[in-house]
């Protein structure tokens, strides 16, 4: 399992909270490619594994871990983004 540290030194000017970033770019992500947000869902709040989530989405354990692969680098890239421009 990935793990995702995340760092508490960065500054939100905006008095954004971590967690609003993520619920952004967990919708954003929801309307760019809803079967990758689903997968993130099942795994990261329903502690499902890839092949517990392959069963349940109907598709090949494969799949689920690239597109689970390509979401998590998205995801991180666009966190990114959103902190960049709280901080400015």
């Amino acid at each position: 399992m990935e793990k995702l540290v995340l760092d508490e030194s960065i500054a939100y000017s905006n008095g954004r909270a971590p967690d609003d970033c993520a619920d952004d770019s967990l919708t954003a992500l929801q309307e760019l490619d809803a079967q990758k947000a689903r997968l993130v869902e099942m795994k990261f709040f329903g502690g499902l594994t890839a092949e517990e989530s392959s069963e349940a989405a109907g598709l090949p354990v494969a799949t689920v871990r690239r597109e689970l692969r390509i979401a998590h680098a998205w995801l991180r890239r666009q966190m990114h983004r959103e902190s960049a421009a709280a901080a400015v």
